[in-house]
């Protein structure tokens, strides 16, 4: 991987061939001594992979590999939480083992061990405030009630106690707070082990005054949809997250006060180089759930129109203005971007050392990964009005072509009628876009055509459509190539004031031509 690091930006079928399916088949043939014995793989967590048909896609890889390389000493150990579709996907392997794992006598002993021993950690680094009887047996009783042999819940709840961050940073009032808080409730139990770790992170949440609580809804809701897209970059810093949504220093960490406890969040001073996350992915589900966290539930509707409206407003801001060259093709790094003069930018919490890699970080990962990735998630949900109005007024003048055939697609099904998208000319600025097309046209010998957003012929030919209204409209040219197993396209808007470059033209004439490797790389199956 130090010599190739390719594999990993591939699509999951060929990561499994060339770094497990491969090697393994090689040191095999080669009757290598690391593979003459049983070798272990665990997976653990296989129910918070991207999504449940990534799930069931890795699994049956898996499967495969087993029946097609049966001589190899491979032993696969699985773990998940009971999802249905993935105990589906069990039962229909007969080479597969099953085992449940319930919370038994044994379960609830560990639970118990790391209760006392972690409270006892506690009062020790505490001792000269908390006296050596700390706590009371009924307290700790209490606890594994709520607990249920449940290790997160186990583990939230010392996190709260031994949160010195918040206001409230007493371990000793912070025990009596949640044992008062479990005592009155009454399902708790084996029979209900994920009532108490919901009570628990409405009891976490409540603590948040309401004035408050509406930047750290915000943030909050960014934390799952950053993943929802499976972005390859989208582990933001704390820092960089802080300057997406444009919050200074004092508002995100008094947001996210008294959340430590299922939150890591780094402190300020690590906030550049570390990022947020929850520390059990039930957070995440309870958020999203609105019959459990109720008054707490993320809308999914309009968390993503909050994520997008920060992706635009990012997009369009001087931040990322030396980004966008209407002259190249948008397929290059930052670093190349370098020689270009960066306007003065104003972070709403960067230090003259950091200020760049918060940009460069941002910018490149809603550019490559999260721009692309929710743009596809748009094309494969409903209606959006919210996000209609939000790409009304969008300069298309400074964006990039990343996933714009997404967009095209979405307003294509969901709002024909909208001329925010169309083929024909509706201005003068659109008739000055036309003009620059025919530029292309009179360079290069290539049929030119309105898009239909199809895949009917097998052809070479550029396709165009006008996004946007006036002055911050684009031309969106995309250069196609049809043939027998999938479509290639490579798209790039064009806007007022930046006709086509010779550089331009000279892309077009060597993917015509088909005479450059390098820029046939280009071309990513759609």
């Amino acid at each position: 991987m130090a010599d190739d690091p390719q594999p990993l930006r591939k699509a999951m079928h060929l990561q499994f061939k060339r770094l497990i399916a491969d090697p393994f088949s090689t040191l095999h043939l080669q009757g290598h001594a690391s593979v003459r014995r049983p070798f272990l793989v665990v997976l653990d967590g296989l129910d918070e992979c991207a999504d449940m048909r990534a799930q069931r896609r890795l699994v049956a890889m898996i499967v495969e590999f087993i029946r097609l390389k049966h001589g190899l000493s491979l032993l696969w150990l699985i773990c998940s939480r009971p999802e249905s579709h993935l105990k589906r996907a069990f039962w229909e392997i007969p080479e597969c083992g099953r085992l449940e794992l319930l919370l038994d006598r044994q379960s609830r002993d560990d639970v118990e061990r790391f209760l006392r021993e972690s409270l006892a950690n506690i009062q020790s680094d505490n001792s000269d405030i908390i006296p050596s009887r700390w706590p009371a047996e009924a307290q700790i009783a209490t606890l594994l009630r709520a607990s249920s042999g449940l290790f997160a819940v186990a583990a939230i709840a010392i996190r709260f106690i031994d949160d010195t961050v918040s206001e409230v940073s007493n371990p000793m009032e912070r025990l009596n707070a949640l044992v008062s808080y479990f005592g009155n409730v009454k399902r708790l139990g084996t029979k209900f082990p994920l009532v108490a770790l919901d009570h628990l992170y409405s009891q976490i949440l409540s603590s948040i005054p309401k004035e408050t609580f509406r930047v750290t809804r915000r943030i909050l809701g960014h934390l799952p949809y950053r993943f929802s897209a499976m972005p390859r970059r989208a582990n933001l810093s704390a820092q960089s997250v802080c300057n997406l949504l444009q919050y200074d220093q004092f508002r995100f960490y008094n947001a996210l006060r008294g959340l430590h406890s299922i939150i890591d969040i780094p402190p300020p001073e690590e906030a550049a180089q570390r990022h947020l996350k929850f520390y059990h992915c039930s957070f995440h589900d309870f958020l999203l759930d609105p019959s459990r966290s109720g008054t707490y539930a993320l809308e999914p509707d309009d968390v993503f129109a909050e994520e997008i409206e920060s992706y635009m407003l990012w997009h369009q801001s001087e931040h990322s203005t030396y980004l966008h060259d209407a002259q190249r093709w948008p397929d290059q790094s930052f670093s190349e971007h370098q020689d270009r003069t960066e306007p003065p930018l104003e972070l709403s919490w960067a230090s003259p050392q950091n200020r760049e890699k918060i940009v460069e970080e941002i910018t490149e990962a809603i550019y490559s990964d999260l721009w692309f990735g929710f743009l596809s998630k748009l094309a494969n949900g409903g209606k959006g009005d919210k996000i209609l109005t939000l790409i009304s007024s969008y300069d298309f003048r400074r964006s990039t072509s990343f996933g714009i055939r997404h967009l095209a697609r979405w307003l294509n099904s969901h709002y024909p009628s909208n001329n925010i998208l169309r083929t024909e000319p509706a201005g003068d600025k659109d008739l000055q876009l036309l003009e620059y097309l025919r530029v292309i046209g009179s360079a290069i010998d290539v049929p030119n055509r309105p898009a239909t957003f199809s895949r009917n012929a097998r052809d070479k030919y550029l396709e165009y459509f006008f996004v946007g209204y006036g002055e911050k409209a684009g031309l969106v040219v995309s250069a196609i190539e049809t043939g027998v197993n999938a479509t290639r396209t490579i798209s790039h808007i064009l806007s007022i004031g930046h006709p086509p470059s010779e550089m331009y033209l000279a892309d077009h004439r060597r993917w015509l031509e088909n005479d450059d490797a390098e820029y046939r790389e280009l071309m990513q199956p759609e």
